[in-house]
């Protein structure tokens, strides 16, 4: 199993099921793994001690490259997927 630092723009990009390479899909990977390190307050190295978080990364990674857009349409609400927010939380020490 890997590690999340281990994780890498290939694999979110199969994770997408991308037949191209996109070079915003290593910016989403960075991007997943600093929200969560800011979520809980742990650092990069200490993520890797979880692997609860690994699908996390995959999770988010995915969202900021499907949700690119400055603008939506049709949408009133915005909804967080609360298995992630949970797992967040299960793992954050910076109570703020």
């Amino acid at each position: 199993m890997k590690r999340i630092s281990e994780i890498t723009a290939d694999d979110i990009a199969q994770y997408l099921r991308l037949d191209f390479d996109d070079n915003y899909v290593p910016i989403c990977l960075a991007s997943a793994k600093a929200y969560i390190s800011s979520y809980t307050g742990l650092t990069q190295n200490e993520m890797d001690n979880f692997t609860d978080l690994i699908p996390v990364v995959y999770v988010l990674a995915a969202t900021y490259y499907e949700e690119r857009l400055y603008e939506t349409t049709g949408k009133t609400s915005f909804s967080v997927n609360k298995m992630i927010i949970n797992t967040l939380d299960m793992h954050r020490v910076n109570h703020l």
